[in-house]
């Protein structure tokens, strides 16, 4: 028994250090309402968040707003929308960015939040849409990408 809990206490400790890779620790949280959805990424340093909603008389625009907070000069945030379109045959296609390749920028914020509010995009019915991030450093690092839950 001693020798299974050490051989799974190793392990875990392995996955630990792979995960963590160069010290940062990341934790991704999703929220999903009906009509809302967000997805945060908080870092040693501070975070960058993105939420969603549908907007409009409506509810068939969506809008988002990013935020990048108090990650000192270490992080930038990247964030855009994406649409999926339904086809005939009742299945999403593919996420495709309304921004193309020129994802809105948000330095790092010393002390202080750096928000973008976007304006409104069509998401009627038969489109789902999220809001998207990914993270960079002054290293070169790039992060994952991290999405809301689609609306």
């Amino acid at each position: 028994m001693r020798k299974s809990l050490k051989a799974v206490i190793a392990g875990g400790a392995a996955m630990l250090a792979v995960s963590m890779g160069s010290g940062t620790a990341f934790a991704d949280t999703a929220t999903n309402a009906p009509k809302y959805a967000d997805v945060t990424v908080n870092t040693n340093y501070g975070d960058c968040e993105a939420n969603i909603s549908l907007v409009g008389t409506d509810q068939d625009y969506v809008q988002s707003n990013f935020w990048n907070h108090n990650t000192g000069d270490t992080f930038n945030c990247h964030f855009w929308i994406q649409r999926a379109q339904r086809d005939s045959s009742g299945n999403y296609g593919k996420f495709t960015s309304l921004y193309g390749n020129q994802p809105i920028y948000l330095g790092p914020t010393p002390g202080g939040v750096n928000l973008w509010s976007t304006g409104q995009y069509w998401d009627g019915p038969g489109y789902l849409a999220e809001a998207c991030f990914y993270m960079t450093d002054l290293t070169g690092w790039t992060g994952a990408t991290h999405c809301t839950n689609p609306i």
